[in-house]
């Protein structure tokens, strides 16, 4: 990628098909589709939430350092012309747009309910991840009755996905679970 850019000033087409292969749209389309939707309760609609940001911020749509202007990347986010790009995702559009208009979903968390929870909880919480604010994970297992939980800062919040990781995750949770300390 540095190369890409020290040598033409922008990303070639090689580098940007790694970017790809990375998107998980393929095997996950899924993942694409509800992506925003996860974070919404109440009445709002997501009406494309990245997208929207995006075009409030046009310095994240430079793609060239020919411009000395530095390049800025967006993370996880769905845009809508993704579900055009994306041969996987086309047949998924109309349903995309459909979803990214709905305003009616359900309270995310029962607070009240967290607080009186009797169910064992295991949780992990990432502290550099740079999508997952781990104040706010730290927030939200604190509210949970009896949560234990692993805080780290050698893996991500897609640490379960990785192999290598998701074995040392695992093995830090159970850890956590017969721990009889308490």
């Amino acid at each position: 990628m540095a190369s890409d850019l020290d040598n033409f000033g922008y990303f070639t087409r090689p580098t940007l098909s790694q970017f790809e292969g990375l998107l998980p749209f393929d095997t996950l389309p899924l993942y694409a589709l509800v992506h925003e939707l996860i974070y919404l309760q109440g009445d709002n609609a997501s009406n494309w939430s990245a997208d929207r940001v995006m075009k409030e911020h046009p310095e994240f749509m430079n793609l060239s350092t020919s411009n000395d202007e530095p390049i800025y990347f967006t993370g996880e986010m769905i845009y809508p012309s993704m579900f055009t790009s994306y041969a996987e995702l086309r047949p998924l559009a109309a349903t995309a747009s459909i979803l990214s208009r709905m305003s009616h979903w359900p309270t995310l968390y029962d607070e009240t309910q967290l607080a009186n929870n009797t169910v064992p909880v295991y949780a992990s919480a990432y502290m550099d991840d740079m999508y997952v604010s781990f104040d706010l994970a730290m927030a939200t297992a604190k509210k949970i009755k009896g949560c234990k939980y692993f805080v780290t800062n050698t893996m991500y919040h897609d640490a379960i996905s990785h192999a290598g990781r998701s074995e040392e995750l695992f093995r830090q949770l159970f850890q956590l679970r017969d721990d009889c300390l308490d």
